[in-house]
């Protein structure tokens, strides 16, 4: 595998959950058709406890996914975050490719705060306890 600040894109980073850290969303997410045939999620602001020795505040945005809660094999609908991603070398995501919703169809939403990683504390990121919603 090739290092996560890597050009090559096939590297592995983990993301763990921080069961003591919460994260409070300040507007209702919703998924908007902005035109034709292309979706993203809006509406998606919030701040965590998310927090380093000192007490400092790091989170470094928000990571979201979208699931049907029918499918069974946990396959995931669409996924993104709000902010840039320094180790891939990325913007945020928030496109949800139509191809993978069904109309009038329920999904689950998940979002939490996110810290990233990086080459000086560990390529691991730190989410919260996700807030999870239809």
């Amino acid at each position: 595998m090739n290092a996560p600040n890597s050009a090559t894109r096939d590297s592995l980073r983990l993301t763990f959950v921080d069961t003591d850290a919460s994260v409070v969303l300040t507007s209702k997410p919703t998924i908007v058709q902005v035109s034709d045939g292309k979706w993203e999620l809006k509406n998606h602001a919030g701040a965590s406890d998310l927090t380093d020795a000192e007490g400092h505040n790091v989170q470094s945005g928000l990571g979201w996914k979208l699931v049907d809660p029918e499918d069974v094999s946990g396959k995931v609908v669409a996924s993104g975050r709000t902010n840039y991603d320094a180790a891939a070398k990325s913007a945020g995501n928030m496109v949800v490719p139509c191809e993978t919703l069904t109309s009038n169809k329920d999904n689950v939403l998940s979002v939490w705060g996110q810290e990233d990683g990086s080459d000086t504390k560990g390529w691991s990121n730190r989410a919260t306890v996700p807030v999870t919603g239809r």
